[in-house]
C-alpha cells in the first residue's frame, strides 16, 4: 500500500554499494569479522632461507592468533595452486616464466596480484623485500589497503658488475616507491634501519628474528666446550662471517666452525 518494498530495495542498494560495506553469509552474522592479512613474498617455503622462514613463521604465528592469512608466492608449476595448509594458511603459488639471477619474474603477475586482491580484500597487505618484483607489485597494487614493508636486509649489491648496475638501477628508482607508499616499515635490524633505510626511520621499526625456545636453550653461563657454528653461503661476504671472526677471537677458547659453499 505504501511502496514500502521499494523504499526497503533504495536502503538496501545504498548500504550494499558503500565501500566500507562487507557481504557475509548468514552463518556469519553477529560474528566478530576476521581481520585479513595477504602476505606477498617471493619465495616461501617449502623453498628455505632466512626470508622465507621469517615470513613462514609470520604468517602462521598470525593464523594461531586468529587473523585470516593469504600468501602469495612464486611457483614451479604452470597455472596458479592454492595449498591450504592444516594450520588455516592459505598459499597461492603464482607460476615463474624466468629468473633474473635468483628472483623469479613473470610478465602474467601484475594481473594475478591484482584479482586476488580484489578477491580476497584484505585489510592489510604485508610485503617482504628485499627480493623484488613479485612483492613491488602487491605494494603497488594496494590502492587504498594499508601497507606494510617487512625489510630483511640492507643492499643487495656485490654480486658481480652487471647485476650491480640492474640492482643500483632498482634501489634508488623502484625501491624508493615502495618505501614511499607503506605505512609501515618492519626491519630485521637496528642496523638496517640506521643505515640502509635511514631516510624512512620516522615510520619504521626493528623486530629482530626470533628463536625457537623449544629447540635452542638460553645459557646463563659459558659451557665449557665452547664451540660456536656459522652455517650460511658466506661468499658474498654478506653474513657477516667477518665480524664473527673478529668476535671469536674476544672470547676463550672458543673454536668457530663453519658450513656452507
Amino acid at each position: 500500500k505504501h511502496n514500502d518494498w521499494e523504499k526497503l530495495e533504495r536502503v538496501l542498494s545504498y548500504i550494499s554499494g558503500h565501500e566500507k560495506a562487507r557481504s557475509v553469509p548468514n552463518s556469519h552474522l553477529g560474528e566478530a569479522p576476521k581481520t585479513k592479512i595477504l602476505m606477498a613474498s617471493a619465495y616461501f617455503p617449502p623453498k628455505m632461507g632466512g626470508l622465507e622462514r621469517y615470513a613462514s613463521e609470520m604468517a602462521r604465528g598470525a593464523a594461531r592468533d586468529g587473523y585470516e592469512v593469504h600468501a602469495i608466492t612464486s611457483g614451479d608449476s604452470k597455472q596458479i595452486e592454492l595449498d591450504k595448509a592444516s594450520d588455516g594458511l592459505n598459499i597461492y603459488r603464482l607460476p615463474a616464466q624466468f629468473k633474473v639471477s635468483d628472483t623469479p619474474v613473470s610478465v602474467r603477475w601484475l594481473w594475478n596480484i591484482r584479482k586476488l586482491i580484489r578477491d580476497i580484500d584484505p585489510d592489510i597487505i604485508n610485503v617482504h623485500l628485499p627480493v623484488p618484483f613479485l612483492a613491488d607489485l602487491a605494494a603497488l597494487s594496494a590502492r587504498g589497503t594499508p601497507l606494510i614493508v617487512t625489510y630483511h636486509s640492507g643492499s643487495m649489491k656485490g654480486r658481480g658488475f652487471v647485476l650491480d648496475r640492474l640492482i643500483d638501477l632498482y634501489e634508488k628508482c623502484a625501491l624508493p616507491l615502495i618505501l614511499k607508499k607503506a605505512d609501515r616499515i618492519i626491519c630485521s635490524s637496528e642496523f638496517v634501519r640506521q643505515n640502509f633505510l635511514k631516510k624512512y626511520k620516522f615510520k619504521s621499526v626493528t623486530i629482530h628474528p626470533g628463536v625457537d625456545s623449544s629447540i635452542f636453550k638460553r645459557r646463563n653461563a659459558a659451557p665449557e666446550n665452547r664451540k660456536v657454528i656459522f652455517v650460511g653461503d658466506f661468499r658474498t661476504g654478506g653474513k657477516g662471517l667477518d665480524y664473527l671472526r673478529e668476535a671469536i677471537r674476544l672470547v676463550p677458547e672458543a673454536t668457530l666452525h663453519v658450513v656452507g659453499r
